[in-house]
């Protein structure tokens, strides 16, 4: 089995929405300029596969959402009326259950840890490229179902609170090992040109990992840290890049760990 590569992710995401059944997305946003970008990746790129309304404020969002159900929901965090966590609250109690895609400039990986702990679909850094932005649309579209209530949230703190550093400290150490590794593999993809194998499988198996070791989003955010550290101490050349890299993967492993919790609890439904 190949490795799925963003072209390849890109591709898949293509075929699936050419044969998918449209779907209407509520975009909140107030950056007319990032309102184009989305409205040319999902309307002009795929018109049969989409319809798109726009609010450029939260009240307007909020009203649309009572009186229409969207399919999916694009919201940025700072808003003329409203911004950061107190949006997405605010979003998330009119939204039905349907899937919020987090768009913001901040690449900061606690927020994100708290907002796809309180569950929130995903989350886009405005500035992330168009292939990553097919990749994001396409899990969103994947988890789209057509009587989608109420989806479960990652499971907070599954081992009653206690970090896995103190309950499991093995586990954590083989974890940091594990994750330094793909950032590695990443930081080489993005910044070198690397044309080896791609990090996003072992990335989904990392998250199984961490799933199965019952780690929260705070324990994925503390082997973050510990692996920084260990690089910082260690030296790498172009370490801000590196770091920055780091950051993105972080991300990308939160998704994936939502992801596999939601499907535990859908399992034990």
């Amino acid at each position: 089995m190949h490795p799925m590569t963003r072209a390849s992710w890109r591709d898949l995401t293509e075929r699936h929405l050419a044969t998918a059944a449209p779907r209407s997305v509520l975009l909140v946003e107030d950056d007319d300029l990032y309102v184009e970008r989305l409205r040319a990746s999902l309307i002009d790129a795929h018109p049969k596969s989409f319809s798109l309304e726009v609010s450029r404020t939260l009240a307007h969002a909020e009203n649309a959402l009572k009186s229409t159900t969207f399919d999916l929901i694009f919201l940025d965090l700072g808003l003329p009326d409203e911004h950061g966590m107190r949006s997405f609250e605010r979003v998330q109690r009119v939204a039905r259950g349907r899937p919020i895609v987090i768009v913001t400039s901040s690449d900061d990986p606690e927020l994100a840890a708290r907002l796809l702990y309180l569950g929130a679909q995903d989350y886009l850094i405005k500035g992330a490229s168009d292939d990553l932005l097919m990749h994001v649309i396409g899990r969103a579209v994947s988890r789209i179902a057509p009587d989608a209530g109420r989806l479960p949230i990652i499971e907070p703190d599954p081992e009653g609170g206690v970090p896995l550093r103190e309950r499991d400290p093995e586990s954590f150490d083989v974890l940091v090992v594990e994750y330094l590794g793909i950032v590695n593999i990443a930081a080489r993809q993005r910044i070198m040109g690397d044309s080896g194998p791609s990090y996003r499988d072992p990335l989904r198996v990392l998250a199984v990992q961490f799933g199965n070791a019952d780690a929260s989003a705070r324990d994925a955010l503390e082997v973050h840290a510990s692996a920084i550290r260990e690089t910082v101490s260690s030296g790498v050349p172009d370490l801000q890049a590196w770091v920055n890299e780091s950051r993105l993967l972080a991300l990308e492993l939160l998704a994936l760990l939502t992801d596999h919790y939601r499907r535990r609890a859908l399992d034990q439904a």
